[in-house]
């Protein structure tokens, strides 16, 4: 993390090492003495494919935040957060903002009649397959006597328009915390019935709260909401939560307590273990035209094409094995993670500059080694031993497998940190069967090959083709090695990165 460069007050910043994403504060209007407020805008613009979060961010999110402990006369802040979208896949979301957001702040001085200044350090999440955590200084003199601007107010009264009000036409019925089966249902009516809901409830102790599944009953809406949090122990009984209500042009907020309760089984609450393995072979399906492993499957063709084609079943399932056991362990290190209560994530603390480094270091090495300017040869008695082994040197076939999806990692935080999310959330079983299901879905063009070895075998034979393949290879490799260049250039800078 680091300070956007050089500013003025009311400038767009934007951090050298993360371009795709500026913000500015603004004044928004003259001081309100009857409300004792100064009207402000957080502005924030992300790129395409970018996102940020609100302030229950979900599983895997973070919250933006202000510390604004430097402000000089500034008492308090009401930051005020429009209506969120929730981003879903693979049956787990977060909660934010994609492209434009502008958050209204209402600043309170201590004394409106002296000299204010809001100075405080916005730390922003942004996200797409990778999350960045940019600080940026923030920096605003607050004049009392600012002359009251038609475009600034639109603009802050359109902001304003999409924040949730408190409640006029929703009333809460009750909240049932039901401790064992770890569920909250909420019941809540609308004068003027239901029709398209969305319903968020803020996050409280560690309490992270799922998709919900709706029974609308005329003006009633039952809202089931399955619960998870790092502590096992967690009871919501008597506790307020806030609760938004969004459905056709209502946008709502109220708070009401919670009372413990047994709650009958909804019929679709949750996705049967036959749905969560389906979508889990899918995701690991997916990551295989994933820039960083595409690469690999072509090589390891290239190998039994170079190889005898009569034998080409073994090498492959060998190494569907090692991404199996690759996704295995996974498992049985997360099944640990979970009995210890231990907090990780996969996203945001995966994308660690040391694991991309190490990561674009083997790619490189494997891409200059196809350009044949170097070749690595072992000697030939342990060549020869190797060979005579029992299996016939399988060990580096499962070795493949395993690199695949080590290979894999850099770039599937939309995968596998949605089944890290669901996994430690789940009994084991359902763990097991999540990354079974990534396992075999990334195995499955292995899979497929060793079913059907005359797709390799009715290759042309080896000859000056196989040069031009190689390049190829080796141009995908170096791709990916840029792609994951680029990755660092988010955390470690542009310039420490290509400098």
């Amino acid at each position: 993390m680091a300070f956007a460069a050089d500013f003025t007050p009311a400038s767009w910043q934007q951090a050298p090492e993360h371009p795709p994403v500026k913000v500015r504060l603004i004044q928004a209007g003259p001081y309100n003495a009857e409300q004792n407020y100064y009207p402000a805008l957080l502005q924030v613009r992300l790129e395409e494919g970018w996102k940020t979060y609100w302030r229950s961010p979900g599983e895997g999110g973070i919250a933006p935040r202000l510390n604004w402990d430097d402000s000089s006369n500034i008492e308090n802040i009401n930051w005020q957060w429009p209506v969120p979208e929730r981003f879903s896949l693979l049956g787990i979301e977060t909660q934010g903002y994609q492209h434009d957001v502008d958050f209204p702040l209402q600043l309170t001085p201590s004394d409106g009649e002296q000299a204010s200044t809001f100075s405080a350090k916005l730390t922003l999440p942004s996200c797409t397959t990778v999350c960045v955590l940019t600080d940026y200084q923030l920096q605003l003199p607050l004049d009392p006597n600012m002359a009251a601007d038609d475009q600034l107010s639109h603009d802050y009264q359109q902001a304003v328009a999409k924040v949730p009000r408190p409640a006029t036409l929703v009333s809460s019925e009750s909240l049932i915390w039901d401790k064992e089966a770890k569920q909250l249902a909420v019941t809540l009516s609308n004068e003027r019935g239901w029709q398209t809901p969305a319903i968020y409830v803020d996050e409280q102790d560690e309490a992270i709260f799922s998709q919900p599944e709706f029974s609308i009953n005329k003006n009633q809406l039952e809202v089931r909401f399955e619960v998870s949090s790092w502590d096992d122990e967690l009871n919501l009984d008597k506790q307020s939560l806030v609760i938004t209500a969004i459905d056709n042009g209502l946008a709502e907020e109220l708070e009401a307590e919670v009372s413990a309760g047994t709650l009958a089984p909804m019929a679709s609450a949750m996705p049967s273990l036959a749905w969560v393995l389906l979508y889990a072979v899918l995701g690991g399906l997916v990551l295989n035209i994933m820039p960083c492993v595409l690469p690999v499957l072509g090589l390891k063709l290239n190998s039994l094409v170079l190889g005898n084609r009569t034998q080409v079943r073994a090498p492959l399932l060998w190494s569907a094995f090692g991404i199996m056991l690759s996704f295995w362990l996974l498992a049985g290190f997360m099944l640990i993670l979970t009995w210890s209560g231990a907090q990780l994530g996969w996203g945001i603390q995966f994308q660690q500059p040391a694991f991309i480094s190490f990561m674009l270091l083997i790619t490189a090495l494997f891409s200059l080694n196809l350009f044949g300017l170097f070749e690595v040869r072992l000697p030939s008695r342990l060549n020869t031993w190797l060979a005579t082994r029992p299996g016939h040197g399988n060990g580096g076939h499962v070795l493949q497998g395993m690199f695949a999806t080590l290979l894999a990692t850099p770039c599937s935080a939309p995968f596998l940190g949605t089944a890290v999310a669901v996994a430690l959330a789940s009994s084991p079983l359902v763990l097991i069967a999540i990354f079974t299901g990534l396992g075999l879905g990334m195995a499955l063009p292995w899979l497929l090959l060793a079913l059907f070895p005359s797709v390799i075998r009715a290759l042309p034979k080896p000859g000056l083709w196989m040069e031009k393949v190689k390049w190829l290879f080796g141009l995908m490799l170096l791709a990916t090695s840029l792609w994951l260049l680029s990755l660092l250039s988010y955390t470690l800078g542009v310039g420490l990165t290509w400098g």
